[in-house]
């Protein structure tokens, strides 16, 4: 977070965060440290008002397969956990998963999960925010769902949302086009 925080101020011009799932938070904690230097928050895959007690509990099995050396890679399920049912056989999109996973390897995925599981519920601190906020899921996003977003939504009034269809969490991925009409249309 540090650099994002290093970036904003730099800039005399308020800046357009946009932030991506885990990004997601990372943007949000940004925004609300520095309220007069956003124009606007962009969250895409990204739900702001914490995690289940079921995702806590997931990542926790997660972690201890991991720290036992018992977790070897994605499953297949948990790929389709991802994605929208469309895309769960699409190499081009699970493809690329594969290979983050495997570029990064399990220690960064251990990391990136201790480090966003304690998280607050920022849906009342970015209700306060006087920028626009942009919340976007894919129509089958089971990390960010469109009912969860809907609720977030209602929360925070200077927000829109919008939901997109044939996608799942991995929105950016699976609908790079329709996510690039969406932001140059708000942000331009």
């Amino acid at each position: 977070m540090a650099l994002s925080l290093d970036l904003l101020a730099y800039y005399d011009q308020p800046m357009h965060l946009i932030g991506f799932s885990m990004g997601g938070y990372i943007a949000s904690l940004a925004a609300l440290k520095l309220p007069e230097k956003v124009a606007s928050l962009t969250l895409v895959g990204f739900d702001s008002d914490g995690l289940s007690t079921k995702e806590l509990s997931q990542r926790k099995q997660l972690l201890q397969g991991i720290n036992s050396g018992s977790y070897q890679c994605m499953s297949q399920s948990k790929l389709e956990f991802f994605v929208h049912c469309d895309n769960a056989k699409n190499q081009a999109v699970v493809g690329i998963l594969k290979q983050m996973e495997g570029d990064l390897g399990s220690h960064v995925l251990a990391s990136q999960i201790k480090a966003t599981t304690d998280r607050k519920n920022l849906t009342a601190q970015l209700a306060q925010c006087q920028f626009p906020v942009h919340l976007i899921t894919g129509e089958q996003d089971k990390v960010a769902s469109p009912k969860a977003l809907k609720r977030i939504q209602q929360q925070i009034p200077n927000s829109e949302r919008l939901i997109v269809a044939d996608a799942g969490h991995m929105l950016p991925l699976e609908q790079p086009k329709a996510l690039a009409r969406y932001l140059h249309a708000v942000l331009s």
